[in-house]
This record gives structure tokens, C-alpha cells and sequence, in this order.
């Protein structure tokens, strides 16, 4: 059996065992709950977020054959290690993805490390190619600069950001944040990522401002 065929089986048997879960979640709960149209239509968002998790994991196993077994944690200490840095959630909370997607990692061999917004610093932005993660999760506003959890201050991380290391973006009702371009990447981040599947959920993922003009 190849490498691929291997990898295929273990995203089936997730993907599986995902969808078998919601269907025992669902069909456990009382039916009082609510008319069953509105029941069905709260459970579909789910269950279909549930499954496009499970979707993107395997898709990434598959189409990065270079890092295959990393992701599915045969490859040393650091494949087995993932992190979810998650500044977005002090907008945009999803308790639910932070769960599906720990429960998902953990049942693939990871150990898994949440950052919350508070945590979301450019400190550890600046640290994370040293901690050792084979898969790096970043849930975050992007402008395209990646926006961290770490409040605005002109006073602080001066030099970088006279040399456009790093911005102050807004991110909504809770005013201004750093948030670092890809300069800070090439710069200021210490060490290199090894081996490592990074997935940035953002929405222009530091691409540069050349990029993005039409």
C-alpha cells in the first residue's frame, strides 16, 4: 500500500467517525427541543462544518505529499505537536471549531496548543517557528497583515514598525491591534519552520500589497 493510499484511509476512517459522531449527538437529543424544521435547520450548520473540517484536514494530507507523514504524526516530536492561534475569536468567537478541530487533531496523534486573543501576541508570532509544531493553525483578521490579539501602542516594537514590520490594524469594536506583514516574517521571526503545515485562515493571508492591486 503507498503512502497515499494510507493517508486516504486514515482521512476516511476521521471523516467517518466524524459524521457517525454527529449522527449519535443528534438522534440522543429530545425531539422538545423545538419544531423539527427549526431543529433541522440548527443541526445542518454543524454537521456541515463538522464535515469541511474533516475535508480540509485530509485535503491537506493529501495534496502535500512532502509533508504527509508530519501530518499524520509519523515523522518526530514536532509532527505530532499542532497549534491553534485564534486572535479572531475575541470578534468572532467559535467555540465549537476550537473543539471539532482539537477533537480531530488529538484522534490523529497531536498534541494540540490553543492561543486566545489575549495570548495572541507578537511575541509569540516572533517565537513560533522555535516551539516545534508540525501543523500551525491561524485563525485571525488579515488586511493582509495577519492581525495578532496584542493592543496598539506607537511607543512599542519601534524599529519594526518604522520598517514595516509591523501595522496597527482595527479589528472592529475592540479598537487597534498589531498585526505583522510578511516582512516580520523574513526578519524578525526566529528560526525557520521545519517541515511544517501551516494553514492561515485569514482573508488575504500576507500576500504583499502588489499582490493585491488589480
Amino acid at each position: 500500500m503507498t503512502r497515499n493510499s494510507e493517508s486516504e484511509s486514515r482521512y476516511d476512517e476521521l471523516l467517518l467517525e466524524v459524521i457517525a459522531q454527529r449522527k449519535r449527538e443528534l438522534s440522543a437529543r429530545s425531539l422538545s427541543e423545538g419544531p423539527p424544521r427549526l431543529q433541522k435547520r440548527l443541526r445542518r450548520p454543524k454537521l456541515l462544518g463538522a464535515i469541511l473540517i474533516a475535508l480540509a484536514v485530509g485535503a491537506t494530507v493529501w495534496l502535500s505529499q512532502d509533508y504527509l507523514w508530519n501530518l499524520m504524526g509519523y515523522a518526530g516530536e514536532s509532527s505530532k505537536r499542532a497549534v491553534l492561534i485564534d486572535p479572531l475569536s475575541e470578534t468572532l468567537p467559535d467555540s465549537y471549531f476550537v473543539q471539532t478541530t482539537t477533537t480531530l487533531l488529538t484522534s490523529a496523534g497531536y498534541l494540540v496548543d490553543y492561543y486566545g486573543p489575549n495570548n495572541s501576541t507578537v511575541q509569540l508570532f516572533q517565537d513560533l517557528p522555535l516551539k516545534g509544531y508540525g501543523l500551525v493553525i491561524i485563525r485571525a483578521h488579515t488586511s493582509p497583515a495577519i492581525f495578532t490579539g496584542e493592543p496598539y501602542s506607537s511607543t512599542k516594537y519601534v524599529l519594526e514598525q518604522l520598517t514595516d514590520q509591523l501595522e496597527d490594524g482595527t479589528a472592529s469594536m475592540t479598537g487597534f491591534r498589531f498585526a505583522i506583514t510578511d516582512q516580520f516574517v523574513r526578519l524578525s521571526m526566529h528560526g525557520t519552520f521545519k517541515n511544517s503545515i501551516i494553514v492561515n485562515m485569514g482573508c488575504s493571508g500576507l500576500a504583499p500589497d502588489r499582490q493585491m492591486e488589480p
